[in-house]
């Protein structure tokens, strides 16, 4: 079960309570947050402003709220109650105890309401993930590195077979496909309906969020990176308002920006935070292309997550040279590119693309990331690595 799966980030959350008087961990809505402080890092008490008479009591007087807390606490999506912040400042500058308030939001807190005014200094934050491949399958943590050496501890079948599901922890143990759906559908439209709309005062169009999700479907159907300037402008709209939407996609997790790297000539593009969602985004297709898409989506759900638990928070970053197409990552200086077959002799233009990154790089390996078994990492030249490798 879910709650059963211990979650790499527990020792992360440990070490950052005993430094810091609020601990803010912040992802995507339903990805584990409140299971993590509750029934692994055994945080005794815990509100939510999802009830409505809590959250009325919050709105009322943050100040008096937060006095009728019994600590530790967990103050789940606290985002909620914006005066909430300005309150546990007062209350930490007067007992300057670490660990004493869990804060979790399934929105960037400081997207809409000052936290960097009102708690820095004072609280420790920790992006939280869907699982991991390698927490789905209960393996010790171990700090990801691109060119660490060691056997691929999920066979390729396993890993590929796990792209449909993804990491969120309700759907990813849902044996009935059409279970499934329905979750995700309850979830696309509370995130489109309600979720996103909050980061808008006024004039919020539910309708450019469900265009956005569409274009970045179809894109990826096509085996495509997904970017602004695929989506179209509506009637009524600019490229300013899409960039906002966009943002705000971001801002509660539905999205993940890749920024080009600076050396490269790509534009930044985005996925969405699981390959569970993409695959229900593209109504379960499984062509190579859809695929494509897939196992980018959870590599760089996999990366983000591993180097997060290790202190090591990457900017997700891909690469594009003059020749050929975009390689998919950059990550410690080593450019990775994504493909969908085996058959690595008929790989010449992507050979070509990963060169010419190298290049503008100054990387002496690149890394094709392959349905292989085994990997082969050279001390100079272009590498081969299974999916699931780092997992």
């Amino acid at each position: 079960m879910p709650h059963e799966r211990k979650r790499y980030a527990v020792a992360l959350v440990a070490k950052l309570a005993s430094l810091w008087p609020a601990i803010g961990v912040i992802g995507p809505r339903q990805c584990g947050k409140t299971t993590l402080l509750r029934e692994q890092v055994h945080v005794e008490h815990a509100v939510t402003l999802d009830d409505e008479e809590i959250l009325d009591a919050a709105l009322k007087s943050a100040k008096v709220f937060l006095s009728r807390l019994e600590l530790p606490v967990v103050i789940d999506e606290v985002q909620k109650a914006p005066a909430i912040f300005d309150a546990l400042k007062a209350a930490i500058d007067r007992k300057k105890r670490p660990g004493q308030y869990y804060l979790t939001g399934s929105s960037q807190f400081s997207a809409r309401i000052g936290i960097r005014e009102s708690l820095t200094g004072r609280i420790g934050l920790l992006h939280f993930y869907p699982l991991t491949r390698g927490e789905l399958d209960q393996f010790p943590f171990e700090p990801p590195h691109p060119l660490m050496k060691r056997k691929p501890r999920t066979s390729v079948e396993a890993w590929g077979k796990g792209l449909a599901l993804g990491g969120m922890p309700v759907p990813a143990f849902m044996r009935d496909e059409a279970s499934r759906r329905l979750y995700w559908q309850s979830w696309h439209e509370t995130t489109v309906y309600r979720d996103v709309a909050r980061f808008f005062k006024n004039g919020y169009d539910p309708r450019i969020t469900l265009r956005i999700l569409r274009s970045l479907k179809d894109v990826s159907l096509q085996g495509g990176l997904f970017s602004l300037d695929d989506i179209g402008i509506p009637a009524g709209s600019t490229r300013r308002s899409l960039q906002n939407y966009l943002s705000a996609l971001e801002d509660c997790f539905v999205l993940r920006r890749i920024n080009c790297h600076d050396v490269g000539i790509g534009k930044d593009h985005w996925l969405v935070f699981d390959s569970g969602y993409l695959n229900f985004l593209q109504d379960g297709a499984m062509s190579d292309q859809a695929t494509l898409g897939l196992v980018r989506t959870f590599l760089w759900q996999e990366i983000c997550a591993l180097t997060e638990y290790a202190t090591q928070r990457m900017v997700p970053t891909y690469i594009k040279s003059r020749k050929g197409p975009p390689v998919d990552m950059v990550w410690e200086g080593v450019p990775i590119k994504v493909i969908t077959t085996s058959k690595i002799s008929s790989l010449g233009w992507e050979k070509r693309a990963l060169e010419g990154v190298m290049k503008l790089l100054k990387a002496p390996v690149g890394l094709l990331y392959a349905p292989v078994s085994q990997a082969e990492i050279p001390k100079a030249g272009i590498g081969i690595i299974p999916w699931g490798y780092w997992s």
